[in-house]
């Protein structure tokens, strides 16, 4: 196997086992990680300097675990979910942070619409809550609702759909759900992906919105279209699955698994790449654990985060950063196994991905609003009324 990947650097800042890693849609240079020492930390990324990045700011204030973060599109703002229940808006020059309350178990998994007017948020307590940004909960899923009847690990929003809002969900109780989202908050079942043969852990939405992968405990990982909700082929690692993300640029989806990583060409349905770590070279103490990845918005460097509290950078060897695997066919197909193909168009080749990065941005609701009461203001939703309050921090 040819070597497509080369290590490029390690960040370290994090004392525990880093959970998630937030990349910007207009920013390269920036990235923020979320860890169980309860921090988020902004990463300067200096690709020309000694040290591949450099930590900028650390932002606290979450009582447990952080679970989740996302980074805003223009790397202003942070999103964060943790164990503590809560969701966090962060203003990331500053540290301040907004701060929304309703879920009662831990926060999983968190997402915000490209236009920055919707936060979802997913939960142990077998919930998804739609909250606008300044702090209202407009709609909560539920098992009622038709929704999961187990703890919701993973959801995203599916980009570049005509038609509204949509959105995917993975659950330990087996299914992947697909929602739509009306201008009212009304959220309707579309359909449930079932073929898992045991819960699932994570799930990953293609860049042009037309694929979604789910993975979990039973090694398998799945591919979808959403259109449909048609299985189109099924990925065997035989090993969990902790984590997948698309490649923005080319036909590739790359698996966090128990046992290192490993990059598919989905397409063709074959492995191009396996990475390790090589615990001889750091001289350093690792147990190896890959809990999560996330490629770049180029799709030239992949982040990858380990249970040591490190995360490991890999960046495309520079002689193959033109070449497309799947030779760039202005369409691709997928082989069902059934004998007959699945036409899925160009994705997500580099053209499309240029395509869809060059397409009128909705306008956008500018975070900074959010804090134009206070540099510490914290919105909190009680409980019982499921109304807003707002209250003052104590100044630091």
């Amino acid at each position: 196997m040819a070597e497509i990947l080369v290590p490029k650097g390690i960040l370290r800042g994090h004392t525990d086992m880093v959970t998630a890693i937030g990349v910007s849609s207009d920013k390269c240079d920036i990235i923020v990680t979320a860890s169980r020492d309860k921090s988020i930390i902004l990463w300067d990324i200096n690709k020309g300097g000694k040290s591949y990045g450099v930590a900028q700011r650390r932002l606290t204030g979450h009582a447990h675990f952080v679970e989740d973060v996302i980074l805003s599109w223009n790397g202003g703002h942070a999103l964060s979910g943790s164990c503590d229940g809560e969701l966090r808006i962060w203003k990331l020059d500053t540290g301040a942070s907004v701060r929304f309350v309703g879920h009662t178990d831990e926060v999983l998994s968190v997402d915000m619409s490209d236009d920055q007017r919707t936060i979802l948020s997913a939960s142990r307590d077998c919930t998804i809550k739609l909250w606008t940004v300044d702090g209202v909960c407009n709609c909560t899923i539920s098992e009622q609702d038709g929704g999961h009847k187990d703890c919701i690990s993973c959801f995203r929003f599916i980009p570049n759909r005509d038609y509204g809002l949509s959105i995917v969900s993975a659950s330990w109780d087996g299914t992947v759900k697909v929602w739509d989202v009306d201008n009212f908050f009304n959220c309707k079942l579309n359909y449930s992906l079932v073929g898992h043969s045991a819960c699932r852990a994570t799930l990953a939405v293609s860049p042009n919105g037309q694929l979604c992968a789910s993975g979990g405990v039973d090694g398998a990982i799945l591919l979808w279209t959403l259109a449909d909700g048609n299985k189109v082929c099924s990925l065997e690692d035989n090993s969990i699955i902790h984590s997948l993300c698309f490649c923005p640029n080319r036909n590739w989806l790359c698996a966090a698994t128990e046992n290192g990583i490993k990059i598919w060409d989905f397409v063709r349905r074959i492995i191009v790449e396996e990475l390790q770590v090589d615990l001889k070279a750091e001289a350093e103490k690792c147990d190896g654990g890959v809990r999560t990845v996330k490629w770049s918005v180029d799709g030239s460097t992949l982040f990858i985060a380990y249970t040591d509290g490190a995360v490991r950078v890999w960046g495309i060897k520079e002689q193959r950063k033109t070449e497309s695997l799947s030779q760039a066919l202005p369409s691709a197909t997928i082989d069902t196994g059934k004998g007959d193909d699945y036409n899925i168009g160009a994705l997500p080749l580099k053209e499309q991905t240029e395509q869809i990065q060059q397409q009128e941005k909705p306008q956008r609701f500018d975070l900074d609003n959010l804090f134009s009461l206070s540099s510490l203001v914290e919105i909190y939703i009680e409980k019982s009324l499921q109304r807003m309050s707002v209250q003052k921090r104590k100044e630091l």
